[in-house]
């Protein structure tokens, strides 16, 4: 019984040697890998920093067509009269008068606050003067008039007051002249002024302001978000520019980088878990 206790004693006192043996080349083992690592830390950090750098350049380039499209459609919506997303703006919209008439015939008036991105001139005015009989034959004048004269609210008020001499006033002088010649008048009204015209006009001096409805700039948002989103995508597409492939290729790429450097980290904490455990099964503390 005491040679069996002996021969245990014996076994117990090699095994722990060997663990003691063990125990000393783990830690250099552990000190050397913490040197390969401080040393790999330096370039750790470096590929760190270039990999965020290519992820911040790639989101930037995926980002443009959105950043100059939202630029683009705001910056528009803003010049004429606001609209902006997110925002409830302030309403302005401007009287707008409208009028189509022919002597004799039609006159359609319309008057209106607008928007003042809603107006469009399309302005045309064609007077005839009555006929004048002279050298046995009546003649008279097609005036044409320049569109650009043709805005004014003076001129709008003397086409409804159907005052000629005004008119002609107004205008001063035609963009184009027609002399008109004939022998017989079919009817007697056709010796008078003969007007037809197109007239629209935006005074900008009278307006209304009014607070933008929430349903309206939900509206107004959700559009001009929809815009922005889909042009930018279509904008994308066509640059062949795949966001998320090129993301997967640069983190590839820094995997492979950094590979050596965790491993090294690995194998220390695995290292350092076998330290411990030895150094409480020998009782050597460090």
């Amino acid at each position: 019984m005491k040679r069996k206790t002996r021969k245990a004693k014996i076994q117990a006192q090699k095994r722990k040697i060997q663990k003691l043996t063990e125990l000393k080349e783990l830690k250099q083992k552990a000190q050397f890998l913490q040197e390969q690592i401080a040393k790999q830390k330096k370039q750790y950090f470096k590929n760190f920093n270039l990999r965020n750098a290519k992820v911040l350049n790639s989101t930037c380039n995926f980002l443009i067509p959105f950043s100059l499209m939202t630029l683009i459609t705001i910056g528009a919506v803003d010049t004429y009269g606001g609209f902006l997303p997110f925002k409830k703006d302030k309403i302005t919209k401007y009287k707008y008068y409208n009028l189509e008439w022919q002597t004799n015939s039609y006159q359609n008036i319309q008057e209106e606050y607008i928007y003042i991105f809603d107006y469009s001139p399309d302005n045309n005015l064609i007077l005839y003067t009555p006929w004048k009989y002279e050298n046995n034959q009546y003649t008279r004048l097609k005036k044409e008039f320049n569109p650009e004269k043709l805005n004014s609210l003076d001129l709008y008020n003397a086409v409804l007051s159907e005052n000629y001499e005004l008119i002609e006033e107004l205008l001063n002088s035609a963009y184009f002249e027609e002399k008109q010649v004939t022998n017989i008048l079919n009817e007697p009204e056709d010796n008078q002024y003969f007007l037809k015209a197109k007239l629209n006009y935006l005074d900008l001096n009278d307006f209304i302001t009014y607070d933008e409805s929430n349903l309206d700039n939900f509206l107004i948002t959700m559009g001009e978000l929809v815009i922005i989103l889909g042009v930018s995508g279509v904008i994308n597409h066509l640059r062949k520019f795949d966001y998320l492939k090129d993301l997967k290729k640069i983190n590839e790429e820094y995997q492979n980088k950094i590979k050596s450097y965790q491993d090294l980290k690995i194998d220390y904490e695995t290292v350092k878990q076998r330290i411990i455990t030895l150094e409480k099964t020998t009782g050597v503390r460090r």
